[in-house]
């Protein structure tokens, strides 16, 4: 049954879920395999959650069946799901989180290499833009409102360290460049650098929120 939301409707918390949420068992062939029950989506809903991330390297463990449900999961327990599609251009698209006072957007991509996934168009995906695609979608948002904050949320970086590499300040400062108010990392599973850059700031990786390893 679709569950009505407890929120106001400027009231949003984003979280990067690092496993498909599927009853679907069916690993793909690699290293760090995980699954959760699609069950425990409730307590993230009844605890404030209100989208998930999918654009991370962990979403297809369980195959396109499974990251495909686990899409659907995520909207049963009555949150929206954030970089994934049927397509890659559905994937990609960016996603309005609030309208006022000002319009907020949210752009997800998984910039790690993911194992033994191919990235195909047609077919359940989550999203691998290009640096260079961001930077094309933040001008576009902010060709039609000047006044929108855009936020884009990246796995990236190297597990267990703790600075960024060169390649994560290259490509944050780009997007700063291009436009975005607000950029969020994680994969490495423990903080990194936070840093201002010319009035924006940039969280290279947040760590940990539950990780249950």
């Amino acid at each position: 049954p679709e569950i009505d939301s407890v929120f106001a409707a400027n009231d949003f918390v984003v979280g990067n879920l690092e496993c498909p949420a599927t009853s679907i068992v069916s690993p793909i062939n690699k290293r760090f395999i995980f699954r959760g029950e699609p069950d425990w989506l409730q307590t993230l809903y009844e605890h404030g959650i209100t989208h998930l991330n999918l654009a991370n390297n962990h979403s297809m463990d369980q195959g396109r069946r499974g990251l495909a449900d686990t899409e659907s999961q995520i909207r049963k327990h009555g949150m929206i799901p954030l970089g994934y599609g049927t397509t890659i251009a559905e994937s990609i698209e960016p996603q309005l989180l609030a309208e006022t006072p000002r319009k907020v957007y949210l752009i997800t991509s998984l910039r790690v290499p993911s194992e033994n996934w191919e990235y195909l168009d047609s077919v359940p995906c989550v999203s691998e833009s290009s640096i260079a695609t961001i930077e094309s979608q933040i001008d576009s948002l902010k060709c039609l409102d000047s006044k929108c904050f855009v936020i884009v949320m990246l796995h990236w970086g190297v597990e267990h360290v703790e600075v960024p590499s060169h390649y994560q300040v290259r490509d944050a400062h780009r997007l700063v460049a291009a436009g975005a108010d607000c950029i969020v990392g994680h994969h490495p599973h423990c903080l990194q650098t936070v840093e201002n850059y010319n009035g924006v700031p940039i969280y290279y990786s947040i760590g940990n929120f539950i990780f249950d390893q």
